[in-house]
């Protein structure tokens, strides 16, 4: 009788700025120091299924914190990303925890669409979230704003789909409350009441993670590709991401096609990816 294939557990990666961000987390989930180093403090569990890097401000430290935090912990299989942390916001009240469905990088313009695949719970509404370099004193309507978002995002897409790759923000800040004002114990505050949406949120979050998981670990091109050229890690990790959209994408239709024999690594992960971005978007059912 064959034995049945055991998966390791998907990892949760909380990605956060602020020590104050972090402590209620950290408290929460009874997360222990792992790593000390170059400013940025990784955490984890015992179980091994959440972490937690605290990386400090700003887009590159955003982007660093999780390029730090996959290497930490490469040797896991299936990855899943939030990014948590205060943002100003001048449609709701302080305290008010919201999910990025659209993330804006003010000084590039480029714009991000995270998936919203999981479950929402009821008590975390959709919001545009803009990054910017400095704390927002000129707030719009329908934006929120961070430092950190757009880096994260971008950083965190080439380990995981971005299904699973989220920015929760809790409101600190606004037009009447501007974050010159706020101090650590406000953010322990804000941060600690929205505990229980960030663990609602987190169950489904990652029993999507899981689901993946199981389809990218029965894709039947995987073992393929990795026996014609040799993948790095991070290698292996994008070919995963992009056979799992080419499941989604073109159903049981050939990866190979159009690759030449002896193509290497980089030109296979290019070619799939120029492939998957130029087929059409299959629209969701509906009951």
């Amino acid at each position: 009788m064959s034995t049945p294939t055991v998966h390791p557990p998907s990892l949760l990666i909380l990605v956060v700025a602020l020590p104050a961000e972090a402590k209620p987390l950290i408290e929460m989930w009874n997360l222990h120091l792992v790593r000390d180093r170059h400013g940025s403090r990784i955490y984890a569990n015992q179980d091994g299924d959440i972490s937690l890097i605290q990386c400090g401000v700003g887009r590159t430290a955003a982007a660093l914190g999780v390029a730090t935090a996959f290497f930490h912990h490469q040797e896991s299989t299936s990855f899943a990303w939030l990014n948590v942390g205060i943002a100003g916001s001048a449609d709701h009240p302080l305290g008010t925890t919201l999910i990025a469905q659209k993330i804006v990088d003010r000084g590039t313009q480029k714009c991000w669409y995270p998936p919203q695949i999981a479950t929402r719970p009821a008590g975390l509404a959709p919001t545009t979230l803009v990054t910017v370099d400095h704390g927002e004193s000129n707030y719009q309507p329908g934006e929120t704003y961070d430092m950190e978002g757009s880096a994260f995002v971008d950083a965190a897409t080439r380990y995981a789909s971005s299904e699973v790759v989220q920015c929760i923000k809790v409101v600190s800040d606004s037009p009447n409350s501007h974050l010159d004002s706020i101090t650590k114990e406000d953010i322990w505050r804000l941060m600690g009441d929205a505990v229980p949406v960030f663990s609602e949120y987190k169950k489904t979050l990652m029993e999507l993670c899981d689901r993946l998981s199981m389809q990218q670990s029965s894709s039947p091109h995987l073992g393929e590709f990795l026996e014609v050229a040799h993948f790095t890690t991070t290698q292996e990790h994008q070919l995963k991401k992009a056979l799992r959209r080419w499941h989604a994408l073109r159903g049981d239709t050939s990866p190979f096609a159009g690759i030449a024999a002896k193509a290497n690594a980089k030109t296979i992960i290019a070619h799939l990816n120029r492939t998957l971005d130029q087929a059409p978007m299959p629209f969701p059912r509906t009951t």
